[in-house]
C-alpha cells in the first residue's frame, strides 16, 4: 500500500472511532469517567500517532530524518484528533 493511502486511512479510521466513541456514549460511562476519556482519546490519540510514524517514515522526505516523521506524526495525530472531537460536538453536541 502506498504511503500517502496509509496516511489517509489512519486518519479516517482515527476521526472515525472518536465519533463513533461519542455517538455511542461511550464517554458517559460515570464511574471511571477519567479511564473512559483515556482510553478513548488518549489511547487512540497514540496509536494513531504510531501509525502516522510508521507510514510517514516510508515517504522520501521524512526518511533522510527521522525527526520530521515524528513531527509529522505529532502534528497529524493531533490534527485528526481535533477534527474528530470537532466532528463529534457538532454532531452530537456537548
Amino acid at each position: 500500500m502506498k504511503p500517502v493511502v496509509a496516511l489517509v486511512l489512519i486518519a479516517a479510521a482515527h476521526i472515525a472511532f472518536l465519533f463513533d466513541a461519542y455517538g455511542s456514549k461511550f464517554l458517559g460511562i460515570s464511574p471511571p469517567y477519567t479511564r473512559a476519556i483515556g482510553i478513548s482519546l488518549g489511547a487512540s490519540t497514540v496509536a494513531a500517532g504510531i501509525g502516522y510514524s510508521i507510514a510517514a517514515a516510508k515517504l522520501p522526505w521524512f526518511s533522510v530524518q527521522s525527526h520530521r516523521s515524528y513531527l509529522f506524526a505529532t502534528c497529524a495525530a493531533a490534527a485528526s484528533l481535533y477534527v474528530g472531537i470537532f466532528l463529534a460536538f457538532n454532531t452530537f453536541g456537548t
